[in-house]
């Protein structure tokens, strides 16, 4: 769980699916009135692109941020909203939502370099 970016607020947190496979999300609300979900999952890649939701989308490019690939998924249709990907290993994170490239780099590097929480039992 990444410590709240200054100025941001946690807004939401709820368990949704993805590729009909239960995970958590967590957005907030950014200090400039934007809007960004984590969504975490356990689903190969192609998997959970394909799987977050129905929209399709295309690998657009690949950024740099805390030294981790970030995938960015983008659709031609204008109600799409991108889908930031990060490969974590055992774990994908994905980022979606209406906030500036700046602010997604800024939440995707605060839950990278988070500590994981605890599994369930230690």
């Amino acid at each position: 769980m990444p410590e709240d970016p200054d100025g941001w607020v946690t807004n939401s947190a709820r368990r949704g699916q993805v590729n009909k496979t239960p995970a958590p999300i967590v957005g907030w609300v950014t200090d400039d009135r934007g809007f960004i979900q984590l969504t975490q999952t356990d689903q190969p890649l192609d998997d959970a692109v394909r799987g977050i939701d129905p929209d399709p989308r295309e690998l657009e490019r690949t950024v740099d941020v805390a030294g981790r690939e970030v995938q960015i998924y983008s659709s031609e249709e204008s109600d799409v909203r991108d889908l930031w990907v990060v490969d974590m290993g055992d774990a994908r994170l994905l980022f979606s939502g209406a906030g500036a490239d700046e602010e997604f780099e800024e939440l995707i590097e605060a839950t990278v370099t988070a500590d994981p929480l605890p599994a369930a039992g230690e």
